[in-house]
């Protein structure tokens, strides 16, 4: 069982401490990788407390295109840092509404009324 219901700001989390964050994409890109002849998929993405980038080495298909500048979404996986920056690769996105409401933490859930 993972408790995803503890929603961290970018600015919370550790490296290598596995996270669920509520974020606004920022920008995306296809990066090209040497050798392969595929392309790797970059986002970065804000909750205003920080930027974080998300990679994927294996896109679904169809995916790159709901990360428009300002599209929110969930996002769970193990931050790790690189060339001074906090990353995580193939995180699992969660759309919709539960994306766009405030972390639990800060007592915005529906028992705290």
């Amino acid at each position: 069982y993972e408790d995803r219901t503890k929603v961290l700001g970018v600015a919370e989390v550790h490296e290598g401490v596995k996270c669920t964050l509520a974020l606004r994409a920022l920008s995306s890109r296809k990066v090209p990788t040497r050798g392969f002849g595929k392309n790797m998929f970059e986002v970065r993405a804000t909750d205003d407390s920080g930027v974080i980038t998300l990679k994927w080495f294996y896109l679904p298909r169809g995916m790159d295109h709901k990360f428009v500048a300002g599209a929110q979404f969930m996002a769970t996986g193990t931050p790790k840092a690189f060339r001074g920056m906090l990353e995580i690769v193939h995180p699992e996105i969660s759309w919709g509404k539960s994306a766009a409401v405030a972390p639990i933490a800060a007592g915005n859930s529906p028992a705290a009324e």
